[in-house]
């Protein structure tokens, strides 16, 4: 169930004020907890790529809407809504306690970006368990897709991207289902003309359109994240989305912030003093030498952007703590969405590097990294 009605937000403005000063945030969290209540305990997994600043701005819109949606509160914020949802769940623990009078429940939510073109749109997928009310169905997965136009500052959902006569019964309800139909995977899957699906997104031109399909096959339910060209379901796009995929870029100016550039330290989430200048920065072990070898050995080029044939520099930054492990990625200069992700996992599983040290002492330093990826010709 949606937790946010779109159609009670009121248009924004046309004019979006930049209020930061980095262009790009988009934080990647892949965590665990163990959390107790009482005597249950929650197996709580986390899979977010968060984005918290685009284009200069801070998106109060979409952190709401995403707040609600994948934790299930009225947050503003990833780490406030990520501190509230589990909190509901108890005290975190470190270990599973030797007690088989415990009940233990799985719960997991993911929040995956489908499409990006940098400047204009980005398209997600949020996959979390059923909620009604405060009841939560840990058994059953909600799969929510929807589009965020980053000029108007507008959540964008399936009927604000399709013609309402493609939604209905009739002629073009029909053409609707043959050309998603067409595209699903091979499985005898049929879907019901009655229940055209709740959810889709953009995928670009070069993409096309992203569904996520209910129906049946031998008698039992499928759910199909489904995939339709451009040239097919043009005919069904609606005008706001036409004038969406025809419009530039989006340019903005940072935010003027006096002072904000000569700080050389901040503290995380978790009050840990992080450093972004120091006497001697982290460096990979082996030198810059090793460090290209590494990612030549281990880059994998994803599906998506070899057939759309997407290249370019994605550039994440990084927390490399006084023990050299790595932590806290985020996409700074990002690319498309499979890019960002292969950047993100490289470097996530990049052996530790020498830390960084201020004064001769090991300390946590935040740094920047450029990956390139190169198509062949």
């Amino acid at each position: 169930m949606l937790l946010f009605s779109v159609a009670g937000v009121q248009a924004a403005k046309k004019d979006i004020v930049s209020d930061q000063t980095h262009k790009c945030i988009i934080s990647y969290v892949e965590e665990t907890h163990l959390m107790k209540k009482g005597n249950e305990i929650t197996v709580v997994s986390l899979l977010l790529e968060w984005p918290e600043v685009l284009c200069y701005y801070s998106m109060p819109r979409l952190q709401k809407f995403l707040c609600q949606n994948v934790f299930g509160n009225e947050c503003s914020s990833l780490q406030e809504g990520k501190k509230a949802f589990l909190s509901k769940m108890g005290e975190e623990i470190q270990t599973m306690p030797d007690d088989k009078g415990l009940k233990v429940k799985y719960i997991s939510a993911t929040l995956m970006q489908v499409y990006h073109e940098p400047g204009r749109f980005m398209s997600f997928r949020i996959v979390v368990p059923k909620r009604d009310g405060k009841q939560v169905f840990a058994e059953l997965a909600e799969n929510i897709l929807f589009t965020y136009d980053i000029a108007h500052d507008e959540i964008l959902m399936t009927k604000d991207m399709i013609v309402r006569s493609f939604q209905k019964s009739g002629s073009n309800n029909d053409l609707m289902i043959m050309m998603m139909e067409k595209h699903m995977p091979d499985i005898g899957m049929m879907i019901d003309g009655n229940n055209l699906p709740d959810y889709a997104c953009l995928m670009g031109y070069k993409g096309g359109m992203a569904f996520n399909l209910k129906g049946s096959a031998d008698s039992n339910s499928f759910e199909s994240f489904t995939v339709v060209p451009m040239k097919e379901v043009g005919m069904a796009l609606t005008k706001k989305v036409k004038k969406l995929l025809a419009s530039p870029n989006v340019v903005r100016k940072p935010a003027v912030k006096e002072g904000e550039d000569k700080k050389t330290t901040y503290t995380d989430a978790n009050g840990e003093l992080i450093y972004t200048g120091v006497d001697n920065i982290p460096t990979f072990k082996g030198g810059s030498e090793k460090l290209v070898q590494y990612i030549q050995q281990q880059l994998v080029y994803p599906d998506m952007e070899t057939n759309l044939h997407i290249d370019g520099r994605v550039v994440v930054a990084f927390v490399v703590d006084k023990e050299g492990r790595i932590r806290d990625p985020q996409v700074v200069t990002p690319v498309s969405s499979g890019l960002d992700r292969e950047a993100v996992r490289l470097i996530m599983g990049m052996p530790q590097w020498n830390p960084g040290t201020q004064q001769g002492v090991p300390v946590n330093v935040r740094i920047s990294l450029p990956v390139h990826f190169k198509l062949k010709k």
